[in-house]
């Protein structure tokens, strides 16, 4: 895991919405004035943020169940025609690229 490690939690001051890690050190800060960003906008992105740890560890979890459950099924009554597991791929691929897994264009 190349990120900071979860669980983190947002600081949500208005004006001064933070992202810490378990060891209060900062991860993020949201308050940060950018075009295009209002002031609403930085406690439910600060939040958003502070949960991406725990989104992808659930997403993780997700795909991991449901490929060991297809395999378990295909061992037991074999891969219909035409059966695919392409369901996950935007799964997989939201993974890859959080973990940097992938090149970006």
């Amino acid at each position: 895991m190349a990120h900071t490690p979860g669980p983190w939690h947002a600081a949500l001051e208005p004006g001064d919405e933070v992202v810490f890690d378990a060891h209060g050190n900062m991860v993020c800060d949201c308050s940060i004035a950018a075009n295009g960003i209002s002031p609403e906008e930085f406690g439910p992105n600060a939040r958003l943020i502070a949960e991406a740890p725990n989104m992808l560890k659930a997403l993780r979890d997700l795909v991991d169940i449901n490929e060991r459950h297809n395999e378990a099924m295909a061992a037991v009554i074999g891969k219909p025609t035409g059966w695919t597991d392409e369901y996950l791929d935007p799964a997989r691929a939201a993974i890859a690229k959080a973990t940097g897994d992938v090149d970006e264009p």
